[in-house]
């Protein structure tokens, strides 16, 4: 406990929860702010500005949900390819998993090598 590692670098632990007046409770605070005038540190504040109120901050965010959930299908077709290669389902019931066609499943799999 308390022992650096061996980068140099160290984890610290907070309490999201935490809402003190230090600086930690502040910036707990901030990260559970969903409006920027309330936050207390105007670097973060103008941040989430740009990104919820900007055009070119909210399409970021778009195209990082896109991303996102690119790789949570990408994730689920791996593991699902895995589960037809065991014989546990079949093609066609891995595909309804993920709400694909047959053909759109199996397209994906083989893209990421696993058919």
């Amino acid at each position: 406990m308390n022992e650096p590692f061996e980068d140099g670098t160290y984890i610290l632990y907070v309490n999201g929860e935490y809402d003190g007046d230090s600086d930690i409770g502040k910036l707990m605070h901030d990260f559970r702010c969903a409006d920027a005038d309330q936050m207390h540190f105007e670097q973060l504040a103008d941040k989430m500005r740009y990104l919820k109120q900007t055009q070119k901050g909210v399409a970021m965010c778009a195209i990082m949900e896109d991303l996102r959930n690119e790789s949570r299908i990408e994730g689920m077709v791996i593991i699902l390819m895995d589960m037809v290669k065991e014989g546990t389902l079949t093609i066609q019931e891995a595909a309804a998993k993920v709400n694909m066609t047959e053909m759109d499943f199996i397209k994906e799999a083989k893209a990421l090598g696993k058919l």
